[in-house]
């Protein structure tokens, strides 16, 4: 009987004993399960940051090799068109194998500067230099710089190249003055609008020169044909010096 008593007396404490025990198992357990949830996020985390990262750089090398192969290609259409522009004006210290590479007004204003640059030299009949000039020497020497081939006399020159109307002529073409029977005159023109006419040539009064045919009757009444410069034939090749 004591005894029973004795056990009946305690009960109470070990059932507390032994709910306690089961707690503190319990909050272990749970401690453990969320240590493994925080780690398996942190691990979850950890791939998908690299991931993106993978990702980003992915992307990144895309776009370069993209914005590369674009800037290649806008570089190559640019090098097309300027291989392929046209009216572009070649000037060379040699000589050229095509005429078409060498722009036809800058021949022109070539010709110009070098017939001007003879101003003042005198008259010499049958003159084919600098020492002096005649009419169709002036024109055989100053064209002949460019590879002009030019006749020895202003009627066989006249009967050279396209001829064309007064109002089509341009600085450089050649102008030639005569009577019903012959041309006896050759000049190279300078200038030309609505009012006036330019020309130099190397008269036979007052050596080379250059003067406004508008304002002279005595050359406007012998015009008689005027030749472009352009359809004159000349030997391939531009000497230049």
């Amino acid at each position: 009987m004591g005894i029973n008593l004795y056990f009946r007396l305690l009960q109470p404490y070990f059932n507390a004993t032994i709910v306690l025990f089961c707690l503190s198992i319990s909050s272990s357990l749970m401690a453990t399960n969320t240590m493994n949830v925080d780690s398996l996020r942190n691990k979850s985390s950890h791939v998908s940051s690299k991931s993106k990262g993978k990702l980003v750089a992915t992307k990144k090398k895309t776009n370069s090799k993209t914005k590369s192969k674009t800037t290649k290609k806008t570089s190559n259409i640019h090098k097309s068109k300027a291989k392929t522009s046209p009216n572009r004006i070649l000037v060379a210290d040699t000589k050229l194998d095509s005429v078409s590479t060498l722009s036809f007004m800058t021949i022109r204003e070539k010709i110009l500067t070098e017939a001007r640059s003879m101003i003042g030299i005198k008259y010499k009949s049958g003159g084919k230099t600098p020492n002096g000039f005649d009419c169709s020497g002036f024109v055989i020497h100053v064209l002949g710089r460019f590879d002009y081939q030019m006749s020895a006399c202003s009627a066989d020159q006249s009967k050279c190249g396209k001829s064309i109307k007064p109002q089509e002529a341009k600085p450089g073409d050649l102008i030639f003055f005569g009577n019903k029977n012959r041309v006896h005159h050759v000049g190279i023109i300078t200038e030309i609008d609505a009012k006036k006419m330019m020309m130099i040539h190397s008269s036979s009064s007052r050596g080379v020169v250059e003067e406004d045919i508008m304002k002279s009757d005595y050359w406007l009444k012998r015009i008689r044909i005027i030749r472009d410069l352009e359809s004159i034939p000349r030997q391939k090749g531009l000497t230049m010096n």
